[in-house]
């Protein structure tokens, strides 16, 4: 179910962005566990925590303020929450204007998002306690950027350099690289960097 509803939240962005071309996706489906106890104790360890992070990359063309308003315009019909300081006007062209003065250098915008879920998802809790929700990113730069969001590539490295801090498990790892991104430039103008991350219990 986790799987399916992050694979279609993503398509169903892609296909109302008809003027945007699709370069690649990346999954990192990531189950994590804690030590819970220090000492000279047995150890024993937390819940399993599982993560499935989708990111779907896009380049396009045409103005580049023009689009960040139609982002916004579809992310809103999507049911998507922009998450913004208090007093901070919502989305992706309040964010790109705040950030970037008339006279600047017009070259990204970032949202955070609370992404929509089926009623019956149940929300995990991180070891119990803190209940964990969905979480989505939008970044949109122009050339010659390339997005930093994270899609899940910091916890593999993470992961890769210190293999025994945290017993992690990839169910699934499909990454897309920054030199796969570099291609898109200088065919296009600009590149949008869409993820939506979603905690599950196994």
């Amino acid at each position: 179910m986790v799987t399916a509803h992050v694979d279609q939240q993503l398509a169903q962005l892609r296909t109302a962005l008809p003027w945007a071309t699709h370069l690649g996706t990346t999954v990192a489906d990531i189950c994590e566990t804690y030590p819970a106890n220090t000492g000279f104790t047995r150890r024993t360890w937390t819940p399993v925590m599982c993560t499935r992070t989708g990111t779907a990359y896009l380049a396009f063309d045409g103005d580049f303020r023009e689009h960040l308003a139609q982002l916004d315009t579809t992310l809103a019909t999507a049911g998507w929450k922009p998450k913004q300081g208090p007093g901070d006007p919502p989305g992706l062209v309040a964010d790109f204007d705040r950030m970037h003065p008339v006279d600047g250098p017009p070259d990204k915008a970032t949202m955070q998002y609370t992404p929509p879920i089926p009623s019956v998802f149940v929300i995990p809790h991180d070891n119990g306690a803190y209940p964990l929700g969905p979480h989505a990113t939008v970044e949109v730069v122009q050339a010659p950027l390339l997005p930093r969001i994270d899609d899940g590539t910091a916890e593999h490295d993470r992961t890769l350099e210190y293999p025994t801090v945290t017993p992690t498990h990839f169910v699934d790892w499909q990454p897309y690289s920054h030199a796969q991104l570099s291609t898109a430039y200088p065919a296009h103008g600009a590149i949008l960097a869409i993820s939506v991350r979603l905690p599950y219990n196994t």
